[in-house]
């Protein structure tokens, strides 16, 4: 079996005989060579005419080609197209110049209050280098126009409509389109070849500013703006120093002397009794024994319970709006359709 397999290549290439079809020859993989055929046009002339079809030889198909020999009858094909760089753009023509090699005439249909305008154009682009290298294997004259509403193709379920170049396709307006996405939709109405540039949608979506690897304890910091945090300081600050300072004047109630060198409520006091009020906790060190800087510690008490309920209830809120943030998906996202 093995011999079989390794002597069958070498036998189709010594098959050599001439059919009805002309010469046959096979290679080591049984395909024909050199394969060549007729190509013929079709052409119904009408019902009262005599005969009513009459065929003319275009060219022939020789090795996976095909040769045009009769340039009248040469296929001429509308297409359709839109401009969208980088596939296909385009600019003013010469008059009286053709375009240059890499670029092909267009015409561009505009509506004007005189009535319908022609523009010839100049195309180039991605699309224009594929229809050129399409038209080298397979020859033909190529009309290149304009969708008339600038759309490639979007149904209107309510009106069982397209519009652009898909409905242009429809009404024979045009032949065939080098520059229409595949889609579902579209594929039940216009036949698509192989696709010869993979694309699709692409969605752009800001990364999150906190990822799993940062320090999150910063997160503890947003209720507040800087200026607020630094005003929280200062405050505490000038308290301290407040408390101290008129403690240290009057540490004695109807001493006369203004610095009581024997007051046991020191600097290093005022900080604690000040963070003590801050914290909302009983202060273990010594108390100021003034009536102002006891009335002054309950207005800066006050202060920061008020500071530090506002600070609590703002924390929960931004700790519960960044557990529910989720991610865009896919252009499907509800996030995306809400912002349209």
């Amino acid at each position: 079996m093995h011999l079989f397999y390794y002597f069958l290549p070498r036998l189709l290439s010594e098959v050599d005989f001439h059919g009805s079809s002309g010469p046959v020859n096979l290679d080591n993989l049984g395909n024909r060579v050199p394969l060549g055929y007729d190509v013929y046009r079709l052409d119904f002339q009408g019902e009262d005419e005599d005969p009513r079809t009459k065929i003319h030889q275009l060219g022939y198909w020789h090795n996976s080609k095909l040769y045009i020999t009769d340039q009248g009858n040469m296929p001429r094909l509308k297409i359709l197209m839109n401009e969208y760089p980088p596939n296909v753009m385009s600019q003013p023509k010469i008059l009286g110049e053709p375009c240059q090699s890499n670029s092909m005439s267009c015409i561009k249909t505009v509506y004007t209050p005189d009535g319908v305008k022609r523009i010839d154009r100049c195309c180039y682009g991605f699309v224009i280098d594929v229809l050129q290298m399409v038209i080298a294997e397979y020859p033909f004259i190529p009309e290149l126009l304009f969708s008339l509403d600038g759309q490639y193709g979007v149904y209107d379920e309510a009106n069982d409509t397209w519009n652009g170049v898909v409905s242009e396709l429809l009404n024979g307006r045009g032949d065939a389109s080098f520059d229409l996405y595949i889609s579902s939709r579209r594929a039940t109405v216009v036949d698509f070849t192989e696709p010869y540039m993979p694309s699709g949608i692409r969605l752009l979506v800001k990364e999150s500013e906190r990822e799993d690897n940062q320090i999150v304890w910063l997160s503890y910091l947003r209720p507040f703006t800087p200026p607020v945090w630094l005003t929280l300081l200062g405050t505490l600050g000038v308290m301290i120093v407040f408390l101290w300072g008129i403690d240290k004047i009057s540490p004695v109630r109807g001493s006369k002397k203004l610095f009581h060198q024997n007051s046991s409520f020191g600097l290093d006091n005022a900080v604690c009794f000040a963070l003590a009020l801050a914290f909302g906790r009983p202060a273990d060190e010594s108390k100021p024994t003034t009536n102002g800087a006891r009335l002054s510690s309950v207005a800066f008490g006050m202060a920061m319970l008020v500071f530090v309920s506002t600070y609590s209830a703002n924390l929960a809120a931004f700790l519960i709006v960044d557990d529910k943030t989720t991610p865009v998906t896919d252009i499907y996202d509800l996030k995306v359709w809400n912002n349209l």
